[in-house]
């Protein structure tokens, strides 16, 4: 499957494209330039061409950027410190979050999507054994200001459909360790879902999981160190756990990159795929079906052209095309490659029918 090259040359800094960011409104999304410039652009209808709606910058450039739900905010952050712009007003605030050398931001997660509320992790690098390895703070958007800090955690948050937190924990006894809460980390307990998480070892990254679909894409290790990828679904009482390994959606001699991103609507996948029976073993892009239809509830996968595993493309819903993935092309700096997921279901339709016959 082709995808259709753009120019991205919006930035206007001749420095290439960053990072790709869905800004939660149809057909728009964020050009970010490894400086931290940013050009808000919105498909053109009837062409591919984009139409430039305005323009802000980072104070510095980020490791990773984020968009907010509601259109207004993106943040990112570096080693230690976090950044945040507010796209209506152009308005950016730079919070140094530990004067530490020997601190690093982890992850970070959307715990609130109303009140708006980030979790950011930090991880603390100690050479005694006594001190606590991570601090976890809790930034409060509106209130411009960080609202509580929690000692000694580390691991991912992920906010469910009913805005129960589940916990993977890093320092716990096993490897990784699921917990789930009703107030982010502060009253941990277990349920199906997380028992069943934890006994397989299963670890996941945030943008694998699909909350609005109780679904997510995870890895575990079996008794022979073999790595194995996995989905996971649940139902609204955390009781009906389905976890099945991956089948025909992983080919041989191909290796996927376990950091899948699923869409915001919850119907597709993208990952990275490797393919070691060539000498090349170029990287392609790699998309999915997420239905239930689906064995694993996943399609057969769909490969693309050239990709990395840095990512930094996004899902973008579209009037004319519906939806489509906007990645980076590694090739042409400057240049975006934009994927249909009408093209990808076009194709996973002849797979289907292939593997029947």
């Amino acid at each position: 499957m082709v995808g259709i090259d753009i120019t991205a040359n919006l930035i206007g800094t001749g420095s290439s494209v960053a990072q790709c960011l869905n800004v939660f409104s149809p057909e728009t999304f964020a050009i970010i330039s490894g400086m931290g410039n940013i050009s808000v652009v919105k498909f053109e209808k009837g062409a591919i061409n984009l139409a430039k709606i305005n323009d802000h910058s980072f104070e510095s450039p980020c490791k990773k950027y984020f968009s907010l739900p509601g259109d207004k905010y993106l943040w990112g952050f570096g080693i230690r410190d976090f950044q945040i712009l507010d796209l209506s007003s152009g308005i950016q605030q730079t919070y140094l979050l530990s004067h530490n050398g020997n601190d690093m931001i982890y992850s970070t997660t959307v715990v609130d999507t109303t009140d708006l509320k980030i979790w950011i992790d930090i991880v603390h690098h100690s050479f005694k054994k006594t001190d606590s390895n991570d601090i976890s703070i809790i930034f409060d958007v509106i209130q411009n200001k960080v609202i509580d800090t929690i000692y000694g955690y580390g691991g991912f948050i992920f906010l469910l459909h009913d805005n129960m937190t589940l916990c993977e924990l890093f320092d716990a006894p096993k490897p990784t360790t699921w917990k789930i809460s009703s107030e982010l980390i502060y009253d941990q307990k277990d349920n199906e879902l997380t028992k069943k998480l934890s006994n397989l070892g299963i670890s996941a990254y945030p943008e694998s999981f699909s909350p609005k679909n109780m679904f997510m894409i995870g890895n575990y290790n079996t008794e022979d160190g073999t790595n194995n990828l996995a989905s996971v679904k649940w139902d609204p009482s955390y009781e009906d756990i389905s976890i099945q390994p991956f089948t025909y959606q992983q080919e041989k001699d191909i290796v996927l990159w376990e950091q899948f991103e699923i869409s915001p609507d919850g119907r597709w996948a993208k990952t990275v795929a490797r393919d070691y029976s060539t000498e090349k073993r170029t990287d392609d892009i790699t998309f999915y079906a997420v239905n239930d239809s689906f064995p694993q509830s996943l399609s057969p996968p769909v490969y693309g052209g050239r990709s990395t595993r840095d990512g930094g493309g996004c899902f973008v819903e579209t009037d004319d095309w519906g939806t489509v993935y906007v990645d980076i092309s590694p090739e042409a700096p400057g240049y975006l490659v934009v994927y249909k997921m009408s093209d990808v279901m076009n194709k996973v339709v002849e797979k289907m029918r292939n593997m029947v016959r």
